[in-house]
């Protein structure tokens, strides 16, 4: 059944109720808002200055007029172009970053910019005639899981493009029109559209989601009907419609995927991807297989195909570089190399006969050719470069502000690569969107994420030998050569004046990576080769000549030396801002988790010219790289009479932030809340908000981060910023583990010392004791489940696409086992295993089915029993007490690996203890015994450690964290916030091969004794050295935000 059409704005979504007869005017929807939301405020009594606010907050701040918008008309000019489409040899469109949209109606002589209501990347686009087409694209949601997606539709050939669909929307990469009502979309799977792939019968107001056994994330489509379609994604992903819906097939074996396909009979079509890969299918997509003939072989290590189309048996393949041309006359028999005359990658390429076609990429570039692609000219952007290259080893890494610094600021023409990519499908398709859209809103260009070198991001961090080996494993031995080759063609063909390496992450670890080591190396051999015309001669036969690169830099934290510092903190006039806070949207699209802006990096010069004298982060001064010239786009300027009114807001922004990182979010910022955003936009407002909410989580005090993040969602909601305050908020109040905190003060305030102030006296001689501290009260804890559920239902009736991420829906779900409402999280996780959600969520799903109704076959999660003992064990570090040899042992990591440490748990009536035994690992020696005392949450990050994770209420968002290193020393958190000070006793001992801990926490510390009794909670263990891969319960260590990273602990 189609999902009707709400009042849903993908890109600008307030929180307000879709529901019929709902005000229509701005103040009347705000008001309306503000109500739904106070829902969520019953139940309990608030306290403070921000309770008054909240009544306050109804009066809006708009953005100002901003007038004339030189800045993004620079943008425009350049953005890369995803999609092209002609329907006779007259008219065309190409569509792209921005939002923008190019038309032609005279075959490409002239191309005019035509304005469209998005501004998120467009990357499809369908037309039936010359008047009616459609374009489709979308955006990553900031601090979110979840993407958002936009239907244009234009009826006048473009002169006017409106948006026509309110439903929430996956973000979407291709679609295809069959006529004025009939259409399928494909994109980024999610909780509403799990398959990806959509249709509509209504000319886009409304989707419905094709039937599909798992979530995908697709990135081409072709069709000759609704029921007659194919799909394909990344690393051997592909679909063909089945039966009103989707049969999607996986070769596990392949690590290239497809990127761009074509029909051209009932049973026959073609596909080209990445490393040269040419496929072709006789049977509508059931098997693939390589065509007659194959291309020249070389072309594998060189090129990337992302652009196809076919005419007959005439077929034209283009892609990264973009160089030349694959042409096969003859069904793919035979195949040429036609040379295209330009270097940066082509997207999309389209004929309208055999003779006559057109080719989109990045920097802005078409082309278009008369004779079948035996010649090529260029109608927009001949001779474009970049200036500046940044090969990231992670989209994480990705130094936002010095690429706004110099790419928006500057104006030098910038793009982005990552060898490195997450090995299964929906992540890496998912990391390569989200890498790609935060450069584009950087002003970089055609960001490409790689997909020769597989790697999870637990294990960039490893040593640059220990990666290495691991590379090599899953490459026969060929991962230097996979390496180096591609960042050869990737200099060759965006010709930089400088590349730069940045460390992953702001805030570098104290120890290297060996991601970043390797690429360091990797991008100096390659720039050698790249200047060397003696290397690599075929390249220059592919229309790939030699080029020098200027300057090899590493991008680090700000040193102590000013000369090689790179400022972003100062306002620039193109932007009305600094670059820092100009490229604070693009933070949330690579991070889960909110970080203030970084305004100072450092380099250091790897190869080549140093930076002379660099001015506000520009990486290319003195360099001549002149404006309006071939690496660099026109300088902009501001609107007209807003230089000063920008400079002010921009000034008192930056003033304000400063003072709220060096006062740590003092409370006393809670009654200034009005005057500290007063004179702000919406987006700097919010901002702010979102800042001193994070900075109140930070410091531990919940409460005030709580009245914060509400207001935000109250007073902004069309921030990008709102979704994540609100999903914090069900988060915050549905978790068992605040819950019982929150418990524990009203009652020791109550003058109740029972609980938690137990005294251990079996301890030995080393066992430090750990005092608490005493959190403030709040409310009751049937007010914040209360509140937890209001908030849950304004978000499925106002935000569905919010409320159906399994994040949510989890905590929703443990808010209602706690409300007693068990049957109903039943149900819904019950539906949840049955939806094609991602895999991590699903297992999660099927484990809570299983604890519901426990069968002979496990769930696909570890398990492990916790006994109780009659017997206290000793704390000495000896691990030799009856209860040890009694009780279960989690590996912590490979049972049948000799490194691998092991973990015990026990209890009694009154305490949880804990075990562990870990073999010294390779390289590492036993530490000198530790001679301070003990010290409340301890750096450990340089130290062999175990992190427990105690999720008692199995929302897989908030738990209790434990870490003990190998001498003893330990760090406690609550949902990351260290301001949790538990009662522990720990004892270390060892020897030259092992190490060894016994610990205790009283039970009252992390639930009610009652709650205990046949309880399940889900656990997280692992075990970090510097050095060495993560070692954990559940295998390889998953990303601590994913369910995969949790097994479950059950108490008899």
């Amino acid at each position: 059944m189609p999902i009707s059409p709400h009042d849903t704005d993908p890109t600008n979504n307030p929180p307000r109720p879709a529901q019929a007869g709902r005000p229509r005017d701005a103040a009347s929807r705000r008001a309306a808002s503000a109500a739904v939301l106070e829902q969520g405020r019953r139940g309990g009594r608030r306290v403070g200055a921000c309770a008054v606010l909240l009544t306050l907050c109804l009066t809006p701040i708009h953005r100002p007029a901003n007038g004339a918008t030189p800045l993004a008309e620079a943008l425009a000019d350049d953005a890369s172009l995803h999609d092209v489409a002609f329907v006779d040899d007259q008219h065309g469109w190409a569509v792209g970053a921005h939002g923008v949209v190019w038309a032609t109606s005279n075959a490409g002589a002239d191309w005019r910019r035509q304005p469209t209501p998005a501004d998120c990347p467009l990357r499809g686009v369908s037309f039936v005639s010359p008047r009616r087409g459609w374009a489709v694209g979308g955006r990553s949601v900031p601090y979110a899981e979840r993407t958002e997606g936009v239907v244009l539709a234009t009826d006048d050939g473009g002169e006017t493009w409106r948006r026509v669909s309110r439903d929430t929307l996956p973000r979407l990469r291709a679609v295809k029109f069959f006529d004025a009502r009939r259409g399928l979309a494909v994109g980024a799977g999610g909780p509403v559209y799990p398959s990806g792939a959509l249709r509509t019968e209504d000319g886009g107001q409304s989707w419905t989601s094709l039937s599909a056994e798992q979530t995908c994330d697709w990135r081409a489509l072709d069709a000759l009907s609704p029921e007659a379609a194919l799909v394909a994604g990344p690393r051997g992903l592909t679909g063909r419609g089945a039966g009103g819906g989707l049969a999607v097939q996986h070769d596990p074996g392949e690590s290239r995927g497809a990127r761009a396909l074509r029909i051209t009979g009932p049973a026959t079509a073609w596909a080209v991807g990445d490393g040269a890969l040419v496929r072709t299918t006789r049977d509508a997509g059931r098997n693939w297989r390589s065509p007659a003939s194959d291309p020249p072989a070389e072309l594998a290590r060189w090129f990337d195909w992302r652009a196809l189309d076919a005419v007959g048996e005439r077929l034209w393949a283009a892609g990264s570089p973009g160089s030349v041309v694959l042409h096969s006359p003859d069904g793919g028999r035979s195949w040429r190399l036609l040379p295209t005359g330009v270097s940066t990658p082509i997207n999309a390429i389209t004929f309208v006969d055999d003779q006559r076609g057109w080719a989109v990429g990045e920097l802005g570039v078409i082309l278009a050719t008369r004779d079948g692609g035996q010649t090529w000219v260029v109608q927009r952007g001949a001779g474009r470069r970049a200036a500046i290259g940044v090969v990231a080893p992670s989209a994480a890494g990705l130094p936002v502000e010095l690429i706004a610094a110099n790419a928006a600021a500057e104006g030098y023409r910038t793009t982005v690569a990552s060898p490195f990519a997450p090995a299964a499908p929906l992540a890496h398709g998912d990391t390569a969107s989200r890498l790609d859209e935060a450069a584009a809103r950087c002003a970089a260009a055609g960001a490409s994420t790689g997909w020769r070198l597989p790697l999870e991001p637990t294990e960039l961090v490893l040593p640059a030998e220990e990666l290495l080996a691991r590379l090599d494993r899953a490459t026969d031995g060929k991962s230097r050569e996979m390496l180096i080759e591609p960042l050869v063609a990737w200099i060759r063909a965006w010709r930089p004046e400088a590349v730069l390496i940045p460390e992953i992450g702001p805030e570098a670890s104290s120890h290297s990576s060996g991601a970043v080591d390797l690429l360091v190396e990797a991008v100096q051999e390659a720039a050698a080769a790249a200047a060397d015309p003696t290397q690599r001669r075929e390249l220059a036969a592919l229309g790939l000549p030699p080029w020098r690169v200027r300057s090899v830099l590493r991008i680090g934290p700000a040193e102590a030396d000013a000369s090689t510092r790179l400022g972003t903190g100062d306002f620039h006039a193109a932007l009305g801002s600094s670059p820092a806070l100009w490229a604070r949207p693009a933070v949330g699209i690579i991070r889960p988790d909110y970080r203030g802006a970084q305004t100072q990096f450092g380099w250091t010069l790897v190869a080549g010219q140093p930076p002379h004298a660099a001015r506000r982060g520009d990486v290319l001064a003195g360099a001549a790289v002149s404006p309006g010239g071939d690496a660099r786009r026109p300088l902009a300027t501001p609107a007209d009479g807003q230089l000063d009114r920008l400079r002010r807001v921009a000034q008192k922004r930056r003033h304000l932030e400063g003072l709220l990182q060096r006062s740590q979010a003092d409370p006393a910022w809670a009654g200034q809340v009005m005057a500290l955003t007063g004179g702000l936009d919406a987006e700097g407002g919010a901002e702010l908000l979102y800042q001193l909410a994070d900075g109140y989580r930070q410091r531990g005090s919940h409460d005030l981060a709580a009245d914060t993040f509400y207001l935000l969602a109250r007073r902004y909601g069309d921030s990008p910023l709102t979704e994540s305050a609100l999903v914090w908020l069900v988060s915050y109040y549905s978790s068992a583990e605040f819950t019982h905190l929150q418990s524990l003060t009203m009652a020791q305030q109550q003058g109740d010392t029972r609980g938690p102030r137990e005294t251990l006296a079996n301890r030995g001689a080393d066992a430090a004791r750990l005092e608490a501290v005493d959190e403030s009260p709040t409310d009751a804890a049937d007010g914040r489940l209360g509140r937890a559920a209001a908030l849950a239902d304004y978000l499925a009736r106002a935000r569905p696409a919010v409320h159906a991420a399994p994040r949510l829906r989890f905590a929703v779900a443990a808010a209602q086992r706690s409300r007693g409402f068990g049957g109903e999280a039943e149900r819904a996780m019950l539906l949840m295993s049955k939806q094609a959600v991602a895999e991590d969520w699903r297992r999660a799903a099927d484990a809570e089915r299983w604890l519901a109704e426990p069968k002979e076959i496990p769930p696909a999660k570890p398990t492990a029993q916790c006994r109780s003992t009659a017997k206290r064990p000793l704390l000495d570090g000896v691990l030799d007490e009856a209860c040890w040899a009694a009780a279960e042992t989690i590996a912590l990591g490979d049972p049948q690996d000799a490194a691998t440490g092991r973990l015990r748990v026990a209890r009694d009536n009154d305490f949880l203890y804990f075990a562990i035994e870990c073999p010294r690992l390779p390289g590492r020696q036993a530490p000198a015994a530790a001679g301070a005392p003990r010290a409340r949450d301890e750096f450990l990050d340089n130290d062999d450690r175990v992190t427990l994770r105690l999720d008692t209420d199995r929302d897989y968002t908030t738990a209790f964290e434990l870490t003990v290193d190998e001498r003893g020393r330990t760090h406690d958190a609550v949902w990351g916030s260290p301001h949790w000070d538990p009662q522990w006793y720990v004892a270390a001992g060892g020897d030259d091969t092992s190490w060894r801990v016994e610990a205790a926490t009283p039970i009252g510390e992390l639930t009610g004794e009652e709650e205990l009794l046949r309880a399940a909670w889900a656990v997280s263990a692992e075990r970090h050295a510097p050095g060495h891969a993560p070692r954990a319960w559940t295998g390889a260590a998953a990303e601590s935000r994913s369910p995969d990273a949790y097994g479950l602990l059950l108490f008899d």
